[in-house]
């Protein structure tokens, strides 16, 4: 199966934007050719005779979904010390697929005296012929080492549509008045802004008054980035949105407060979205008064317990558009090596985890149905990052990214059984009620029962 891909999937219960239903789903050439449902099966016009003529999947009890698409995940990320996080392309995009990933986006940095097409090629290069999922990047717009932004087309004639931007880290940071220059750019180019919100004066501020008291510890690490910090800067995006019509979104949101900002200016009409992660879901901040609390330094920091609800509540309303993982891994020997607030590594892992994760807490326990699961993890990022159709449905003629989950299987995550490089999981010990059994990518068996059935074949998508 996994040198064909000309197949038939039978009596799966298959999820389609609008409904969920038993049926049968033909595959050629790596595309959907067909969609019938049960009901229809017995008609004669129903591809029966194509149907007859390929080796055939019995789906019985388990759900065909598209293969999400984790649209925020750093591989092969530099570090202040010279080194890289626990993931490369090859181990983080081997673990995104084992866990029913199909397509990534990762990012673009800019490059000390190169330009905008450097930093692309450079990326490329380190993903190229290591990827099993396919892959697009964002491109980062920092204050590290400035370009002119009027040479922004550029990027779009490479395939990128997103800029990711950020409000706090130092050189890294864009101003809010370099950032109205760049949204003014953007709409003039078609670019969409990934933002990550934090204010920089509010965290400083924060550091400042912690460092005079002695608090550095990991354990203070929610007030050293407070979610004041993440508020205030998510109204001033809004604002940007909002006058510019650029659309955005909103990275990793922590906090309910910045959320319900993010529905209430969508109710309004505003072109802004929300991002949020499985740990800001189903994690909070009483993990930083356990053992190793720099084991969940990430930025944002985890929340109150009613943040989590309030977010999953969200999620559950569709006021949350998106659910990606922001994978960036550390193996925990180099979380530990600095205890402090401020010098541990920020990062956690997820790729592997976030369907089974979203699927057990979200449809298992009945807040989300399987067509709004598949939106969130699917759907919804194809059309906010432009891979819409080919990526994040099950429709006729779309790329045959698919897996099939099996609903009612029980086990516990673990590190011991994860592809990806990192040696600890913040989700150790954590109960999922379903399995992914199946990952097809453009029609190839990838991924069976969590081993690996090829070659690395995934390819940059645009």
């Amino acid at each position: 199966m996994s040198k064909s891909n000309s197949f038939l999937i039978k009596n799966a219960t298959v999820v389609t934007p609008d409904k969920a239903e038993i049926g049968d789903v033909l595959v050629n050439d790596g595309i959907i050719s067909a969609i019938v449902p049960k009901t229809d099966c017995s008609k004669s016009d129903c591809c029966s005779s194509d149907r007859q003529k390929v080796n055939s999947i019995d789906a019985t009890g388990l759900i065909l979904l598209p293969g999400a698409i984790d649209s925020h995940v750093h591989f092969h990320m530099p570090t202040s010390d010279g080194g890289y996080n626990a993931d490369d392309f090859y181990s983080g995009t081997k673990g995104a697929i084992c866990g029913g990933t199909t397509t990534i986006i990762d990012f673009a940095s800019p490059i000390q005296d190169k330009n905008w097409i450097d930093a692309i090629n450079k990326r490329r290069a380190d993903a190229d012929g290591k990827t099993f999922c396919d892959y697009q990047l964002h491109m980062e717009v920092t204050g590290a080492f400035p370009q002119d932004y009027s040479t922004l087309k550029e990027i779009k004639s490479e395939g990128l549509k997103v800029l990711k931007v950020y409000t706090t880290y130092g050189n890294d940071m864009l101003s809010y008045e370099q950032l109205s220059k760049l949204y003014g750019q953007a709409k003039e180019d078609g670019f969409s802004i990934l933002a990550h919100c934090e204010d920089d004066n509010i965290l400083n501020n924060a550091k400042n008054r912690l460092i005079n008291k002695g608090q550095t510890a990991a354990k203070f690490h929610p007030k050293a980035r407070p979610p004041e910090a993440e508020v205030f800067a998510v109204k001033k995006l809004i604002e940007l949105c909002e006058k510019s019509g650029v659309p955005t979104i909103i990275a990793h949101i922590s906090t309910a407060e910045a959320a319900l900002l993010v529905k209430a200016a969508k109710k309004r009409g505003v072109l802004v979205y929300a991002e949020t992660c499985p740990h800001y879901l189903l994690l909070n901040e009483r993990v930083y008064s356990g053992l190793a609390p720099e084991r969940y330094i990430m930025s944002p920091p985890l929340r109150t317990e009613k943040d989590s609800e309030t977010l999953m509540n969200l999620v559950a309303s569709g006021d949350i558009s998106v659910i990606s993982t922001d994978h960036c891994p550390f193996n925990l020997s180099d979380k530990l090596k600095k205890p402090s607030c401020f010098e541990a590594l920020f990062g956690v892992g997820g790729c592997e985890n976030m369907v089974s994760l979203l699927f057990s807490q979200g449809v298992g326990k009945g807040l989300i149905t399987l067509s709004e699961f598949s939106k969130l993890t699917s759907e919804t990022p194809a059309r906010l990052y432009g891979l819409y159709p080919e990526k994040g449905v099950i429709e006729v003629g779309s790329d045959a990214d698919l897996i099939l989950i099996n609903p009612n299987k029980k086990r516990i995550l673990s590190a011991a059984n994860e592809k990806i490089n990192a040696d600890y999981s913040i989700w150790e010990g954590t109960e999922v009620n379903c399995s992914v059994e199946m990952v097809f990518l453009r029609g190839v068996l990838v991924a069976l029962k969590n081993k690996i059935q090829s070659e690395p074949i995934g390819i940059f998508v645009n």
